[in-house]
């Protein structure tokens, strides 16, 4: 085995830009709501493919950043860590759609600080761990 960290490995580092590329790309040829979806599933498809083709496993999953959430911890049992990735970025997917095509300027100014207060009144944003 390699003592080489996985963010070492040139494959490693090209598959955290992928599904950004993977959604630049095909987002734009599908419209509505679905192209919400394209971000989620390439994300999950790649910690599934990290997951399966690296001897670290989950370690680097970005759903191991939800473990304080109430909802998001136990659905992590019926869906994976990786399942755990996909929810969190297709709730910042949908929130990136409806800012961008349904909102009007003042609504999105509104949700912005909305947004920016509730975040900073969360009472898991000031616990220190």
């Amino acid at each position: 085995m390699s003592s080489i960290a996985p963010a070492d490995r040139w494959w490693v580092r090209f598959s955290l830009i992928l599904p950004f590329v993977i959604d630049r790309i095909a987002a734009t040829r599908i419209a509505g709501f679905a192209s919400t979806l394209v971000l989620p599933l390439s994300w999950y498809l790649v910690e599934i493919l990290i997951q399966l083709l690296t001897p670290y496993g989950s370690w680097s999953s970005a759903g191991y950043t939800q473990m304080g959430h109430a909802f998001l911890t136990p659905l992590a049992a019926w869906v994976g860590v990786a399942g755990v990735a996909f929810v969190t970025v297709w709730v910042a997917s949908v929130a990136s759609w409806m800012v961008i095509t349904i909102m009007p300027m003042r609504r999105r100014v509104l949700t912005s600080m909305i947004w920016a207060g509730s975040t900073a009144l969360h009472p898991n944003s000031m616990k220190s761990y």
